[in-house]
């Protein structure tokens, strides 16, 4: 039972920090549009989408390799790997300030002071989300977490001070926001004693090549899709049919929030226990999809029985049109989350490339869904085209975690003999009660180890 609750406690600080990861940034955003006028407030804006899309890179080359193949590793394996991880960041950090200063080169004049200011800080940016990502491969949640308060302590500070000496302005806010996360950076070093090493940034990048290239693929496949959906819905309907959906998205966010938190602490917790079974790994698909998808009804329906003035006060005018297209919105959610289970599975299992055919089919089914449905329904139309194509995919996720769960079975068979040999860990006796079927060896595993010793920032030997 203690087991239990310190797996439990681990996956609280998972949504804790995603949740302060994305409150942060809008809370951010509010200020800064009070602060500038809307023309300077477009150009940090585009400062954000700059970070956003080279987190996303980041993570797809280093956060999300290091969650999959080292989060079983001993120490000194994991520290010698994170090393070229932590450099590899840098790198992609300095050429996310290359973009920057291009950017400001060919593009508008009020561009410049957030591009250079973003450019100045965007290696410490990218360091500091390799180090929330390398506290999750280690499934150190809490630090994951103390490294964003941290962030968000000193932010609020530069923030008040600019703004107490009247010395606000696009170049300084975008300073503050990217300089604050170096104090995360530091932390990440005390608390993973490791420093990023460039040198070894090629070594990274070979070594982990058959998972980074397909997970990066994925993500350009994915947000090409996404983005050209949504504007070919605005080219087929109206700004305001795209506004609703937009707004959809924007209000059922939290539910994406928490899916993010359950993958973040569910891939690496499961990777790192490469002899779970088939039939183990298959029930906490079920568990993990069950849990997530149901969340999905409470928080909807709390939302269709708010009244317009509640929704209108909080949400603003957005709330008028992504009411209108809520409800698809939302089973588009629910199938999403379903399909969460088999996703962690397969990520956990290092199953890339599966994945990344599964995001390329995906992409003209809903292209295809997204010009017929708006031309015939507009957003309404739009958001069935998601839901629908969510729901088409789902039995493809199932069936692709199926096939791969049997050549484990099969794996785990021919490796018998020689694992018949190894002694049981008495500690799995009190695992074992959790579960229905008394699975002795798989429920103390999931709920074993506890990883890293917060008081001491070190991790423990397996």
């Amino acid at each position: 039972m203690v087991r239990f609750l310190r797996l439990a406690r681990k996956a609280g600080w998972a949504i804790t920090d995603q949740g302060m990861y994305a409150l942060s940034n809008l809370v951010v955003s509010i200020i800064l549009a009070r602060l500038l006028d809307r023309e300077r407030f477009g150009a940090y804006a585009t400062a954000f989408l700059i970070f956003s899309i080279a987190v996303a890179v980041e993570r797809a080359i280093v956060g999300q390799p290091l969650q999959i193949k080292l989060s079983g590793s001993t120490d000194e394996v994991f520290r010698s790997a994170l090393r070229g991880a932590m450099g590899t960041a840098v790198l992609i950090g300095l050429v996310g300030s290359a973009v920057c200063l291009t950017v400001w080169q060919v593009g508008q004049d009020v561009l410049g002071p957030s591009m250079v200011a973003l450019a100045l800080t965007m290696p410490i940016l990218l360091l500091h989300d390799a180090g929330r990502m390398a506290c999750y491969a280690r499934t150190d949640a809490k630090g994951a977490a103390l490294l964003d308060l941290s962030w968000n302590l000193l932010l609020a500070v530069a923030l008040a001070a600019l703004i107490l000496t009247s010395t606000a302005s696009l170049f300084s806010l975008t300073l503050a926001w990217g300089g604050s996360a170096a104090v995360g950076v530091l932390i990440a070093w005390r608390r993973l004693g490791v420093m990023a090493t460039p040198f070894g940034a090629l070594r990274w990048l070979r070594d982990q090549s058959d998972l980074w290239a397909y997970l990066l693929g994925e993500y350009v496949i994915g947000l090409g899709a996404a983005q050209l959906a949504i504007l070919l819905a605005g080219a087929l309907t109206t700004a305001t049919e795209v506004g609703s959906l937009r707004g959809a998205q924007v209000i059922l966010g939290p539910l994406g929030i928490l899916a993010t938190a359950a993958f973040q602490f569910a891939i690496p917790e499961i990777s790192k226990r490469a002899h779970l079974s088939a039939r183990y790994r298959a029930r906490m698909a079920t568990l993990l999809s069950g849990a997530l998808c149901a969340v999905v009804p409470v928080y909807v329906g709390i939302l269709v029985l708010v009244p317009d003035d509640y929704g209108q006060r909080v949400f603003g005018e957005t709330w008028v049109g992504a009411r209108h297209v809520l409800v698809p919105m939302a089973i588009a959610a629910f199938f999403s989350t379903l399909g969460s289970g088999p996703a962690v599975i397969l990520y956990s299992l290092g199953k890339a490339r599966l994945t990344f055919w599964l995001h390329a089919a995906k992409a003209p089914m809903l292209l295809a869904g997204i010009v017929v449905g708006s031309v015939k329904f507009g957003a309404l139309g739009a958001a069935w085209t998601l839901a629908i194509t969510e729901a088409l995919m789902l039995p493809a996720w199932i069936a692709a975690m199926m096939r791969v769960l049997a050549t484990v079975d099969e794996s785990q068979s021919a490796e018998g003999d020689e694992s018949s040999s190894v002694s049981v860990d008495p500690a799995m006796s009190e695992a074992s009660a959790m579960l229905p079927g008394g699975e002795l060896d798989q429920a103390a595993e999931f709920s074993g180890p506890a990883g890293p010793d917060p008081s001491r920032g070190r991790h423990r030997k397996r």
